[in-house]
């Protein structure tokens, strides 16, 4: 009897031990940046990460362009400072942005053919019922704009050839310099717009960050280039 009372005793003590190691290792591998997890409150990089996902993220891997980043904000007098964000890498130091009709270039050359994005799609009245039911849109958790003869819906790649698959009428939707010229107005001092942009040569220690939900993110179009001193860690699960 007193030889599993010691038993018990000694085994609860290791426990405890192993429990308190196991917190010790998470601690530091968070305090370090080692390993880090963060939840995502937010689809700025829908389809690839929505809203509710558990990502994990290292300050040992190092980024590479097209990398989805965790980062601070940087501070603008738009968004708090200390406001943690997670957005994809598209551009280092020294590259030229620019965003024609929509699409993302890269130092000249098309980038978003390798990724998958959501942008914006008009889609005539008499057929959006038929739209939505192909898509099984969310009306509630997702947008949807009312104009004269459309309604403009936001699409993922997949969701695009779904409705041409369907005989479905989607017309590109671009935000022009005058809806969209507040913020950009305040940090460029251009005429510019999400899909009108640039060309824009990153400063030295810089990047500019975007998300893949293009009329739905705040990204480096609205605040502006990130400081690479900025960056918290690469995801490791996008």
């Amino acid at each position: 009897m007193i030889s599993m009372n010691r038993n018990g005793k000694r085994n609860l003590l290791i426990s405890l031990l192993l429990v308190f190691l196991l917190i010790l290792i998470i601690g530091l591998l968070k305090s370090t940046g080692m390993l880090r997890f963060e939840f995502v409150w937010h689809d700025f990089n829908s389809p690839n990460i929505t809203s509710g996902k558990i990502v994990f993220t290292s300050k040992l891997k190092k980024p590479e362009r097209f990398s989805f980043l965790s980062f601070y904000q940087p501070a603008t007098g738009i968004i708090d400072e200390k406001l943690p964000g997670l957005l994809r890498l598209v551009g280092l130091p020294g590259d030229t942005i620019e965003i024609r009709n929509g699409d993302l270039y890269v130092n000249n050359e098309i980038a978003d053919n390798k990724f998958d994005i959501t942008t914006s799609f008009l889609i005539p009245n008499e057929q959006i019922k038929a739209a939505l039911s192909v898509l099984k849109y969310d009306t509630f958790t997702r947008k949807l704009f009312h104009f004269p003869g459309s309604v403009c819906i936001e699409l993922n790649s997949n969701e695009l050839k779904q409705l041409k698959r369907n005989r479905i009428s989607v017309t590109r939707y671009l935000i022009g310099a005058k809806e969209d010229n507040m913020y950009l107005n305040h940090r460029y001092s251009k005429k510019w717009s999400r899909d009108q942009f640039g060309p824009y040569i990153i400063p030295a220690d810089s990047s500019f960050l975007m998300g893949d939900n293009r009329h739905s993110c705040i990204d480096s179009r609205q605040f502006g280039p990130v400081a690479i001193s900025r960056w918290k860690g690469t995801v490791l699960n996008p």
